[in-house]
């Protein structure tokens, strides 16, 4: 089966997704979970220092550029704000 995995544009959702990629990486599927899903939605809110930090520090196999797009944009984004294009995908 393949999981699919949607969490939170910031270092601990990241690091959620980093756990999951290296326990299932043959089932583990990004789902609204990369550079292009992020750029698409909304901004949240400012990224601590402490958050700057951490995202600096990894590195996600599955989208290799997305924690430098989230540094760059320096916004956390909430997965809620795809909701809407999440149940569009399913059209």
């Amino acid at each position: 089966g393949t999981l699919y995995y949607s969490g939170d544009f910031d270092p601990e959702g990241l690091q959620i997704g980093l756990r999951l990629h290296e326990r299932y990486s043959s089932s583990f599927y990004p789902w609204f979970f990369d550079r292009q899903a992020y750029t698409a939605a909304p901004a949240g809110t400012p990224l601590t220092l402490d958050q700057r930090q951490t995202l600096s520090n990894l590195i996600t196999p599955w989208d290799k550029m997305l924690p430098a797009a989230i540094l760059k944009r320096g916004t956390v984004v909430y997965q809620e704000s795809l909701v809407e294009e999440m149940i569009a995908s399913f059209s």
